[in-house]
């Protein structure tokens, strides 16, 4: 078995796809958001404050490529990981990757509230991440095997699809 990579937008739900198909399959479960966290002793937040988006983006590169070399793992990126350079192939030639598309209006509901999110402080966050979506969604697109809406399905749903997914590859 190879890994299962889940990529889109913050507020798609990799997180917890990511953690109910690696509890139904009995799989390992990797955030690399927690990785960074754990491994830098600080917030993503402090991070983008005290590094900067780029620094935050090669942390997650080089987080992602350890993963990518370990057992087969469910794995919840960044939403931002697909503008690195060379990480959508590391990612679809170790893996099945899995894009959790929804509209900016549900992302931002569904984020509303949390103060981890660097790129949605100064502005309207549904303008913001219509903005990224548009920016990232080509990249999306051309890293996933597989697109599932997650824009009115239940977690369980969502896990049930890219588990059948994840068998097929």
């Amino acid at each position: 078995m190879r890994h299962l990579w889940l990529i889109g937008m913050m507020g798609s739900g990799k997180s917890e796809v990511g953690r109910r198909v690696a509890e139904l399959t009995g799989s390992r479960f990797v955030d690399l958001d927690d990785r960074i966290v754990a491994d830098r002793g600080q917030s993503i937040s402090e991070v983008f404050a005290g590094e900067g988006e780029i620094a935050f983006r090669r942390f997650e590169r080089t987080e992602l490529r350890i993963a990518a070399n370990e057992d087969p793992a469910v794995i919840a990126t960044g939403g931002g990981v697909v503008t690195n350079v060379g990480v959508p192939a590391v990612m679809r030639e170790t893996g099945t990757v899995l894009y959790l598309a929804a509209e900016p209006a549900t992302l931002a509901r569904r984020v509303e509230g949390e103060s981890h999110r660097p790129l949605l402080t100064g502005g309207n966050q549904v303008d913001i991440l219509t903005e990224l979506l548009r920016l990232r969604a080509p990249l999306y697109e051309g890293a996933a095997h597989h697109v599932i809406d997650t824009e009115s399905h239940t977690i369980d749903e969502v896990a049930g699809e890219a588990i059948e997914l994840w068998n097929r590859s």
